[in-house]
């Protein structure tokens, strides 16, 4: 009889084991919902990188993957691999920043095309969106405009073998960073005028040999780009 008044107990135990691994065990879809709606999220629905001609008229380059042209075209200048970073390197600061997932909202078309800045004068292929727009197609808790001119009026950049640059960089950047509700919650602006330590800066893309001419070269933006967003996301 004894062992028989044990069942209910034994029962209850066993009714609670079950449902504590169904609750709280990894893969558990209760515990993996609750994750995933308590991580925040970022959209970046402008980036904004504007040069101005004086910047890229003169460029030489030993190693590039697009054809290379004169005139005013960022698309001539960066290969695919160096836009891919520029949006990722964006992507992960801002993550950084935040303590949420960050991503890239595009523009779409009635057909479903994805809309981005062109490469006249802009580096192309960066999100091109309006806040009412990245609102209506993407649910976020962040809502990021970054806008960055890279124009004349800094100090040349020491090229090496005696050589400096005869541009001289000058680059402001401007970030907001906005929730739902269009309130701000971070802004910040920086503006950098000495780069004549460029080359010395080590670089991990390894898609250009350095020239001593003076000209800018694809990872010479890059590190620009990479300085710039360092300094407007990292320093306050």
């Amino acid at each position: 009889m004894g062992g028989i008044d044990h069942l209910p107990t034994i029962a209850m135990k066993i009714i609670f084991a079950i449902c504590f691994l169904v609750l709280f065990f990894p893969g558990g879809n209760l515990v993996n919902a609750q994750e995933e709606n308590n991580v925040r999220k970022g959209g970046i629905y402008i980036l904004n990188i504007t040069f101005s001609e004086e910047l890229i008229e003169e460029y030489t380059a030993a190693n590039n993957s697009r054809n290379i042209r004169k005139g005013y075209s960022i698309s001539t200048i960066l290969p695919d691999s160096l836009i891919n970073s520029i949006k990722n390197l964006a992507e992960e600061l801002c993550q950084e920043r935040l303590k949420a997932d960050v991503i890239c909202i595009y523009k779409r078309t009635k057909k479903g095309e994805q809309v981005s800045t062109v490469g006249w004068g802009h580096v192309e292929g960066m999100p091109t969106n309006t806040f009412k727009g990245a609102l209506a197609s993407a649910k976020m808790n962040y809502y990021i405009k970054i806008d960055i001119m890279m124009q004349t009026g800094g100090k040349a950049i020491f090229f090496g073998k005696g050589k400096w640059s005869k541009i001289k960089p000058r680059v402001t950047a401007y970030i907001k960073i906005f929730d739902e509700e269009k309130n701000v919650v971070f802004t910040n602006k920086a503006t950098l005028k000495d780069f004549s330590k460029l080359r010395s800066i080590e670089s991990t893309q390894g898609l250009v040999n350095k020239t001593y001419s003076e000209t800018l070269g694809p990872v010479d933006i890059y590190k620009i780009y990479e300085l710039t967003m360092m300094k407007l996301l990292k320093e306050k």
